[in-house]
């Protein structure tokens, strides 16, 4: 069924302009008449709000009844019947304007607001758990809804969306950290102590969660601690690290339901891509590195003077790595791709620190942070974000050129980014001083 349409204003002029012949469905008034006068709150009598989607009229729209009231036909409705126009009343919210084109609703919304009925502020906070103090996003579902992470003080894992808010992972007394999540949001893995050891910093075990319960994944032989750090696009491949036990080192795990544990070699895989075949990390010897499915290891290449590389994230397919690499004075943000080799960004001027944490489904757009500490701490940084087009530049200059205003937020780190590019969470300092999980939406 076809959905409400969201389109800028310029779009929206262009589309007027495109459908102004919609003159017999319009009432005899052209589409820019109804622009300008179908502007009502999204409060009209005759929107139905219990449930987008009951009305059957040949729009579609998924979700709210925009044919009038007590199921009104629509244009094309019942034979006989007088045609209702799709804006009346207007579904669009927060003072969205509604024109209907082809016999599509489409919301042309304010700036702070997007999605199909203008629902969606372009910024928010996430919130803090209780007996909290502060928390950070980990990882974003592919489509941008789902958010999670950890929030200090009390050591709790969560997962956030917009109906059900910020809700906690495990049990109020497991301290956990969700660290990545697969493509629907549904399956969250990341790490918990584990209760022979609760209030230690050993016997740490990996866990994946679906809904708020934690599933321990176990050990594999010989470490008794171990990380899970990142998961294919449908849950079916897990990666992260263990450590501990008879050796003190820090070795690679895969992890699947028919196989269980599969170790991979010396370091710490940090990501996994969508298709579950690429996986990035560090080495052992403090370079940054790619394992195929076939266990290989491909060390990435270093910048001159560079002592240290790691790489954070990996797109859907593998072919294009993010991460940051050291020298003795300044960390370079650092994309790697196999036709472009190592390209370097440097921190915006007067930081010393910037690397990318995350990058979308086909790598064209990577977000991290630029910070003049190093290493950086979760106050005042600068969340990072790039194009091939824009180059690398505060994410906050991004919104206000949107006009997006963020009332008062500090936005220091970004971590995460959907799909598309489009939906990104980080963590800064809010309003009220605490440092909180934030999501922005970007036209």
């Amino acid at each position: 069924m076809a959905r409400l349409k969201v389109v800028d204003s310029a779009a929206l002029r262009r589309a007027t302009f495109l459908f102004s012949c919609l003159l017999t469905a319009c009432g005899g008034r052209t589409a820019l008449d109804h622009l300008s006068s179908d502007t009502s709150s999204s409060g009209a009598a005759g929107a139905e709000k219990g449930g987008r989607g009951g009305v059957s009229n040949t729009a579609g729209t998924a979700g709210r009844n925009v044919g009038g009231t007590g199921g009104t036909p629509a244009v094309g409705g019942a034979s006989g019947g007088a045609p209702t126009h799709r804006c009346r009343p207007n579904p669009c919210e927060q003072g969205g304007q509604c024109l209907t084109i082809d016999q599509v609703p489409v919301c042309s919304c304010p700036a702070a607001f997007t999605g199909d009925y203008c629902e969606l502020p372009r910024f928010e906070g996430l919130g803090i758990l209780p007996a909290s103090i502060g928390c950070v996003p980990a990882a974003i579902s592919s489509d941008g809804t789902v958010v999670v992470g950890h929030c200090f003080e009390a050591q709790h894992a969560f997962r956030w969306d917009r109906v059900s808010g910020m809700t906690r992972i495990g049990p109020s007394t497991t301290k956990a950290w969700a660290i990545a999540t697969d493509a629907r949001g549904s399956v969250t893995v990341g790490t918990a102590l584990h209760d022979e050891c609760p209030d230690c910093q050993e016997f740490q075990r990996a866990f994946s969660s679906e809904a708020a319960a934690l599933v321990d994944l176990g050990l594999p032989e010989t470490k008794n601690n171990a990380v899970a750090t990142g998961i294919s696009a449908d849950a079916s491949v897990i990666v992260g690290y263990a450590y501990g036990g008879l050796a003190d080192d820090y070795l690679g795990f895969s992890w699947t339901r028919q196989k269980g544990f599969t170790l991979t070699g010396p370091g710490s895989p940090l990501a996994v891509s969508g298709d579950g075949l690429v996986t990035v990390g560090i080495q052992t010897n403090q370079r940054a590195v790619r394992w195929t499915s076939q266990g290989e290891a491909l060390e990435l290449d270093a910048l001159p003077g560079q002592t240290l590389s790691i790489a954070y994230a990996v797109d859907a397919d593998g072919s294009v790595i993010v991460g940051g690499s050291w020298s003795a004075t300044v960390t370079t943000a650092v994309r790697w791709t196999e036709h472009s080799g190592t390209t370097s960004f440097a921190p915006l001027p007067g930081d010393t620190y910037a690397a990318f944490y995350a990058t979308n489904g086909d790598g064209s757009i990577a977000v991290g942070v630029s910070h003049p500490i190093r290493p950086p701490t979760l106050v005042g940084g600068h969340a990072l974000i790039w194009d091939e087009v824009s180059g690398a530049r505060a994410l906050e200059s991004d919104l206000t050129r949107a006009g997006v205003d963020i009332d008062g937020w500090e936005l220091v780190h970004a971590f995460a980014v959907s799909a598309n590019g489009r939906v990104i969470s980080g963590v800064g300092t809010n309003p009220s001083g605490q440092t909180e999980g934030w999501i922005a939406r970007l036209p």
